[in-house]
Formats: structure tokens, C-alpha cells, sequence
């Protein structure tokens, strides 16, 4: 295991104001993007924001890809240093805008968990609607949606092995484009079946290693959070922070701006709650998307164990003494997803951005793919205000 600013930095051949001013690539990242936003006015950052590619410079942007942007702005060593410091080669075809968006709203700040896990804000969603004596139905899966002449909508559902139709005013669809793109759909317009089908979704792969141990917070380690990064099938494993607490400032390589892949490789000053916390059980977390997760995702689960195994071996060799079984999260290959997140491809913003997110009828579209921050909850949060808005001034 490696010290990325002081041991993995200086094997890339870096321009000297880089060497002099990085610690790592993810910062040399955010510089390059803060150079492309530097370039665009207030009004065309809005425009940005709001998936509008309005001047000729946000069309210049939009059409090229985020390493076509990175070989026009950097040497060969600087894309690979960006690379290896950031896990984003899988994201180099992607619309280098995607990235523009991220680093302009800061997704680098303010990164907050909820205590006790995640799922604790959809069940506290759940118990509000229950509170309002809104029947929640379970075990309904949609097959069709279709619309009805006067605007209505018909919802076609499987439910205790019956096909059941209920007919609508209104329709609030959060389902992934990746989902509804196998639904029977009927009376939408092109442009909306345009984006359900052409929308580029992202599949990420998770394994949660549990250890008896977290021999990883001895003295020999000493890792309390963070991530160790490799070009290894696995790409980042993560580390759990219930066990750090911080001691100093956080750091930030520049004022007002950051995205998570430019920020993350940051150290922040931290010391253990407990120094014989690593006797406690807990858990490391294997993340990787694009071609890898696939990769990884098509491995059955004997194969898929000794293949990452092998792989974190060679950071941590005692894995194996400590590791007691694994849970698998491959969204690809989940029914439910059939796919991560939406990322968009160059251009398709412009074509498909607005069928997305407009109406059609009485359905109304929510859900991280109707929005601009793609993979976030807040992007999902702002659909779904937005679509509650259209229903409520309908």
C-alpha cells in the first residue's frame, strides 16, 4: 500500500505547476474543470445547471465527451494520474458537462450519511404517507401504462398472480427508464419514448466484505476512512468512519468550487474514537462501475469471492484471516434497477433532456434520470418537486 501524494504522484510525468501545486489527480481534475467553467458566464452556468445547452460554448461542451475534453487540456501522464487517482476511465465517453454540473454545485462539500442507514429516509417517507391515510399497495408490479383518450391513465399491475387495471387522473412515475423501457407503454409521445430508450444508464457494482475483525484500524494501518484506490478489478474498496473522529480542519484545494472525484482524494486529520475499536467486527465495501462492475457482475459467486480476494491481497494480505462472508449488490442484473444511474452521453441533452422530464398527459416523470444531478438523491428530490408542482397547478 502506497501514499498516493508522496509514492504514486511522482511516477506520472506532470507539468512542474502541477507537481508543485497537486497532491493528487483528483485536484489536478478540478483544476481543468474550473477552467472550463471560468470560461462560461453566470447566465451559461444556470443554463448548465438547468440541462439547457443555450450558447455556442455550452453546445462545444456538451458535444464532447470527458476524455476528449481531458486530451485537448492535458498531457497523456496527466490523464492517466486523473485516472488512477479518480477510478473514471469507465466515465470517459460520458458528456463532459455531466462533470462541469458536479463540480459548479459543489457535490465535494457537505457529503452527509444518515444514522442508522440510508433506508431510514424512505421508511420515514413511508410512515408520512401512512400518517395521511394514504394506502400504500405492496407487491404490485406494473406491466403497462397506457393513455386514455380524455388524458386519463390506465395502470396495468400483477398482484397475487391476478392482472388488476386501475384507471388514474394522474400518474407520478418514478421508474428507472431502464425499468420502463420494458413496460407496455401506449399513447406517449416520440420524444418521451425517445429518452426512455436512449438514455445511457451507469451499472455499478457493490460487495460488502465482512471481517471478524477491522484489522485495517491497527497501528500497522491506521486507515479510519477513506478509500484505497488501484487499477485492480475491484478499483476502490472503502473503508467504514464510525470509528474516526475528526481532529483539524477539513481541507479544500479551492475556494467555492469542488466535485466529489476532485475532492475525494483529500485527506481530512482524523484519530480513533477507541483504540481497540479494530476488535470489532466490521466490514469493507468493494465499488466499481462501468465495464469492471460488469466484469465482476458476470462471475459466479465462488469465482467473484476468489477474484477480489486475490485483488486486496496485495494491499492487505491478512484479508483472507479476517474475511467471514460477503453480501453482492450488481445493479445490472437487478430486476428492479436493471441499472444504476443515468449518465448522459454527449449530446444528449439536447435531444433528450426535455422529453424526459415533460409530461405526457396525466403522467408526470420523477426520479434521478428526470434531473441534472444524475446519481444523487437530491437529483430525485428535485424531479419529484417538480413533478408534484405540475400535478398540483394541472
Amino acid at each position: 500500500m502506497k501514499n498516493g501524494a508522496t509514492e504514486i504522484l511522482p511516477l506520472f510525468q506532470l507539468p512542474p505547476y502541477l507537481r508543485e501545486n497537486c497532491k493528487a489527480g483528483g485536484q489536478i481534475f478540478g483544476m481543468l474543470l474550473d477552467q472550463a467553467l471560468d470560461s462560461l458566464t453566470e447566465a451559461e452556468q444556470f443554463d448548465l445547471f438547468m440541462g439547457k445547452t443555450s450558447t455556442d460554448l455550452l453546445r462545444y461542451y456538451d458535444s464532447l465527451s470527458l476524455g476528449e475534453y481531458l486530451s485537448r487540456r492535458a498531457s497523456l501522464d496527466t490523464q492517466q494520474a486523473i485516472a488512477a487517482y479518480t477510478c473514471l476511465e469507465p466515465f470517459w465517453d460520458l458528456s463532459f458537462t455531466v462533470f462541469l454540473r458536479e463540480e459548479l454545485v459543489n457535490t465535494g462539500d457537505h457529503l452527509t450519511t444518515i444514522e442508522g442507514g440510508m433506508s431510514r429516509l424512505a421508511d420515514g417517507m413511508k410512515e408520512k404517507v401512512l400518517q395521511q391515510d394514504v394506502p400504500i399497495r405492496f407487491g404490485a408490479e406494473v406491466t403497462g401504462i397506457s393513455l386514455l383518450p380524455d388524458n386519463r391513465v390506465q395502470i396495468q399491475f400483477q398482484q397475487d398472480g391476478q392482472s388488476v387495471q386501475k384507471v388514474c387522473d394522474y400518474v407520478l412515475c418514478t421508474l428507472p427508464f431502464s425499468v420502463l423501457r420494458q413496460i407496455r407503454l401506449e399513447g406517449f409521445s416520440q420524444s418521451k419514448y425517445d429518452a426512455i430508450n436512449n438514455i445511457h444508464y451507469v451499472s455499478p457494482f457493490k460487495m460488502l466484505l465482512n471481517c471478524k475483525q477491522r484489522f485495517w484500524e491497527q497501528e500497522h494501518y491506521g486507515i479510519l476512512a477513506g478509500a484505497s484506490v488501484s487499477d485492480q478489478l475491484q478499483r476502490q474498496v472503502y473503508y467504514p468512519q464510525d470509528s474516526a473522529q475528526v481532529t483539524g480542519p477539513t481541507p479544500n484545494h479551492r475556494q467555492g468550487r469542488g466535485s466529489f472525484y476532485s475532492k475525494a482524494a483529500l485527506p481530512t486529520p482524523i484519530a480513533p474514537t477507541d483504540d481497540q475499536n479494530w476488535r470489532q467486527p466490521g466490514a469493507l465495501l468493494v465499488y466499481n462501475w462501468g465495464l469492471d462492475a460488469v466484469r465482476l457482475g458476470n462471475l459466479p459467486p465462488d469465482a467473484l469471492e476468489t477474484v477480489v480476494l486475490d485483488r486486496i491481497e496485495r494491499f492487505h494480505p491478512e484479508i483472507r484471516e479476517f474475511y467471514i462472508g460477503s453480501q453482492v449488490m450488481d445493479w445490472a442484473h437487478n430486476r428492479w434497477s436493471a441499472g444504476g444511474f443515468s449518465l448522459f452521453r454527449p449530446q444528449q441533452i439536447p435531444l433528450y433532456y426535455d422529453g424526459a422530464i415533460a409530461p405526457n398527459g396525466g403522467v408526470h416523470f420523477a426520479g434521478e434520470h428526470c434531473s441534472t444531478d444524475n446519481g444523487w438523491i437530491q437529483g430525485a428530490l428535485i424531479a419529484a418537486l417538480r413533478a408534484v408542482l405540475e400535478i398540483v397547478s394541472a
